[in-house]
């Protein structure tokens, strides 16, 4: 596989306060990269760098495409667009109807396409700016947190919609998350950066397939990422 992302000793202080130090890590083309970690050790930060809105202070970051998705903790709908519209906000004026369509399928929101985000649960516009990251067809996409703000069930359930995104569209991400459950369901790999400002990242690499992970394979994964 292609390296999608390459970071080479990067490093990232805010004043004289270090956040990142020393950060080597590369994501492959299709991979999906976890970024656990408590909140204020960096994550965000770390997709700031990622796609260029921050600079990193020390090191080199190459990011090999220049097509980009991003989906952030709350979802940033325009009120004044329907969901279809918002969703190919994303295409610049380059829209494939079909593939959109077959993309609100997957996240069961086809027959909604007319609404507005007022009339839109808090979990159907979250499907939506999921689908909105994947409609442009990037190569990357950033996942800053993207269920943090839904309860549990209805987290679980956009969870496995969007792994059948990732299973069909073969794209690669860094997935921010607190949740270590969502981590072991979600992605290729974990890495740990709760003590990114001293240089230690600690990584996990999962072994089953996504749609394999058993109950007792996930609970096995959070009990690893406690001890490291």
């Amino acid at each position: 596989m292609k390296i999608a992302v390459q970071f080479q000793q990067v490093s990232k202080l805010f004043g004289t306060k270090q956040v990142i130090k020393d950060c080597n890590l590369s994501l492959q083309e299709g991979e999906v990269v976890a970024i656990v970690g408590p909140s204020g050790c960096g994550k965000t930060t770390f997709l700031h760098l990622a796609t260029n809105v921050l600079q990193p202070t020390a090191g080199q970051i190459t990011c090999y495409t220049d097509k980009l998705g991003y989906v952030f903790q709350e979802p940033r709908l325009l009120p004044w667009c329907t969901l279809y519209e918002n969703v190919t906000f994303s295409c610049n004026n380059v829209v494939d109807k079909a593939q959109i369509i077959n993309l609100l399928a997957r996240v069961k929101l086809d027959s909604e396409m007319d609404a507005f985000p007022k009339q839109l649960s808090g979990g159907m516009k979250q499907r939506a700016s999921i689908v909105r990251a994947f409609a442009c067809k990037p190569k990357l996409i950033m996942m800053d947190e993207p269920f943090s703000a839904l309860d549990y069930w209805i987290k679980k359930e956009l969870v496995q919609d969007l792994i059948e995104l990732i299973e069909n569209e073969h794209v690669g991400m860094f997935y921010v998350t607190h949740d270590y459950e969502e981590a072991a369901t979600v992605a290729d790999r974990i890495i740990n950066i709760a003590y990114a400002k001293a240089g230690i990242y600690k990584e996990l690499v999962l072994d089953i397939p996504r749609k394999q992970r058993s109950f007792d394979y996930i609970k096995n994964i959070e009990y690893q990422l406690l001890q490291l």
